[in-house]
């Protein structure tokens, strides 16, 4: 007789602990309200006749398995994050979800001692059930709020992943030999150049390369433009090594080398790049772009191979991000549930967040019907439906994502200062070595400033 997955394991455990909790929350009765990143309205896609569900379908699932009443509020507007600040910190929600916010201590209560006492992920269950690289980012470990170094916010439930998007009909067009697997970001650059000018075949511009100033950053740890910090779980900033991850940055040829090339893409990008613009034909037959490089570009095509739409998904394709000589690229953006600091009912909202991310139905429910482009974070996914669907290479995406993820203890001591650099250079204002310059005083004035606040 086969050995039980520890999935199948983990859904039993779950079953019963419902079928034995006492009071009301074991009728139903009891109400537990989640913050999160479902509509309340169903919505159809115009293009590909997809329907996006509605929150309904979740707040159902949710019920069914944990046995509590779910109520949803829409986390979806363009000021979440205040949304997400103001639903937890005033007991509107017991439960919510976060991405990479500094904050979250002063909005989530710890999850430790949950963990610890839990049949479920104690004992070593939290490894047993989440890759390697997960486990890296479910600690809390930044340079602002160094007290809560190690405590858990968050449990997760999903990964976004970086990728570079390209139109295989422009390269066709041209002659030219696509994006492949593993080219690096200069190979990129020189393959948008040759697909860049008066189509030979249309006779329309076409741009080699679009870009945009936001998450572009992340783009330099390929280059091998960033250290990643290894603090050991010490962020005190006093602490922090400045003659290797400052210092250094004056005569880094690593970033001198990334700003040299983001200046070059520069040339061959629409008009607009500095407002976010010029990408209004992508997915479209009009398309006029060759190479996307926002890591976001690719997740509409998603939509596509849910509806066999072949024409798209036949065209625009995408490949991994580049890695570092180091062997990792990428933003880490997990989505984590929590529990709010306010919530008066606390322990059954613990059991909702447990049972959303160790259960293959819910996590497939998410999967499947709002976040079509993510990847699970599951150490062995082979349980999901998700896997099954259409999309090529899932298994490799979650495989390339997991092993050659950034891994650091904190990104935003060189994310926030390089930020306005990068716009400077979108805006073609400064050359690329005034750029390496000012992102040694940036980072400096920014390491300088949380010494000052740690004092």
């Amino acid at each position: 007789m086969k050995r039980m997955s520890f999935f199948i394991i983990v859904v039993m455990t779950l079953a019963l602990a419902g079928c034995n909790r006492q009071g009301g929350s074991a009728s139903g009765t009891q109400t537990v309200k989640m913050a999160w990143t479902m509509a309340d309205q169903e919505t159809v896609d115009p293009v590909t006749g997809i329907k996006n569900p509605s929150k309904v379908i979740m707040e159902n699932v949710v019920s069914k398995v944990t046995g509590y009443n779910i109520e949803i509020t829409w986390l979806g507007s363009s000021n979440w994050i205040q949304q997400l600040e103001t639903l937890t910190t005033s007991g509107e929600v017991d439960v919510a979800r976060f991405t990479n916010q500094v904050m979250v201590p002063q909005w989530f209560d710890d999850l430790t001692p949950y963990i610890q006492k839990s049949t479920v992920l104690g004992n070593g269950g939290m490894e047993k059930l989440f890759s390697d690289y997960t486990l890296n980012y479910i600690p809390y470990h930044t340079f602002d709020i160094p007290e809560a170094t190690g405590q858990i916010f968050g449990l997760p439930y999903e990964l976004s992943q970086s990728c570079v998007s390209y139109d295989a009909e422009i390269f066709r067009q041209w002659g030219v030999e696509p994006p492949q697997e593993g080219d690096s970001f200069e190979i990129l650059l020189e393959k948008g150049r040759k697909v860049h000018g008066t189509n030979p075949v249309t006779g329309k511009q076409n741009y080699g390369m679009y870009i945009r100033a936001d998450r572009t950053e992340f783009i330099a740890i390929s280059f091998d433009a960033w250290l990643a910090v290894r603090n050991n779980f010490d962020m005190n900033i006093r602490n922090f090594d400045k003659e290797k991850y400052v210092e250094s940055i004056k005569t880094s040829s690593e970033l001198l080398n990334y700003f040299n090339w983001l200046a070059a893409v520069v040339e061959l990008c629409p008009p607009g790049i500095t407002t976010n613009a010029g990408a209004e034909k992508w997915m479209t037959e009009d398309n006029d772009i060759a190479i996307h490089l926002h890591p976001s570009a690719y997740y509409t095509v998603f939509n596509y191979y849910k509806a066999k739409m072949d024409n798209i998904t036949s065209r625009f394709k995408f490949i991994s991000y580049p890695v570092s000589s180091e062997g990792q690229q990428g933003f880490p953006e997990f989505d984590f549930l929590g529990i709010a600091k306010q919530s008066k009912i606390k322990d059954d909202a613990w059991k909702v967040v447990e049972a959303v991310v160790t259960t293959p139905e819910i996590l497939d429910e998410i999967f499947l019907n709002f976040r079509y482009v993510g990847l699970p974070v599951l150490r062995d996914p082979s349980m999901l439906k998700y896997l099954k669907e259409p999309i090529p290479d899932t298994r490799r995406r979650i495989e390339v994502s997991f092993n050659t993820g950034f891994r650091t203890d904190d990104y935003w001591f060189f994310r926030t200062p390089i930020q306005p650099v990068i716009a400077e250079i979108l805006a073609k204002t400064i050359t690329p070595e005034n750029a390496r310059a000012k992102q040694y005083e940036e980072v400096k004035k920014w390491v300088e400033n949380k010494e000052r606040l740690a004092r």
